[in-house]
């Protein structure tokens, strides 16, 4: 006759501990590690099986507008750059024949045409480039629109004023006139503000 068959678990010697089937050193039992990643794989093919939701029309108009203020704000950030690589100082400054004496008083008219217009070594403007104004325009067709907030206008931060401290609807962009700092403007609720134009 022959030995009867070997049980599929072997029985734990007496005086031993019993431990569950699956802890056993020669258990066939899937390890933890092995048993966690089947069950990543297993969810990511069950989430890619899902079909994606599209994104509401709103939420593409929010995604649109984001998308053109960072442009523009590139477009205007680089005019400043360029501005304060022809003239040794940040735009937005009333120009005055004895630069470097005295504080620069920094407005806003100033800022525009300064970009939009050809200036001189000192910040004064022309229509046209020429000899006497040899810089610019930097943005011949304007500061471009936010259109976080459906706005043209800059304003310029006073000495000690921060950006997070202007909370008003009524700007385009935020420029800090003494660090060239700029920002995009925007408003507590973009959904109602987004625009393209």
């Amino acid at each position: 006759m022959s030995d009867p068959p070997e049980p599929l678990v072997s029985s734990p010697p007496p005086g031993a501990p019993h431990r569950p089937p699956h802890l056993h050193e020669e258990g066939g039992a899937v390890p933890w590690t092995g048993l966690s990643i089947l069950v990543v794989v297993a969810g990511l093919i069950l989430f890619m099986a899902l079909p994606q939701r599209p994104l509401s029309p709103q939420r593409l108009l929010e995604l649109r507008a984001e998308l053109y203020a960072e442009r523009a704000l590139d477009q205007l950030a680089l005019a400043i750059q360029d501005y304060r690589h022809d003239h040794g100082a940040w735009p937005g400054a009333r120009p005055t024949a004895e630069r470097g004496l005295a504080p620069a008083v920094y407005e806003g008219v100033w800022f525009e045409r300064q970009l939009r217009l050809a200036s001189d070594d000192l910040g004064r403007v022309a229509p046209a480039t020429s000899s006497a104004y040899p810089h610019g325009p930097y943005l011949p067709g304007g500061v471009p629109l936010n259109p976080l907030t459906g706005l043209r206008t800059v304003r310029l931060l006073e000495e000690c004023e921060s950006f997070d401290a202007i909370r008003d609807g009524i700007y385009g962009w935020l420029y800090d006139p003494r660090s060239g700092e700029l920002r995009a403007h925007r408003l507590p609720i973009l959904r109602k503000h987004a625009t393209l134009h």
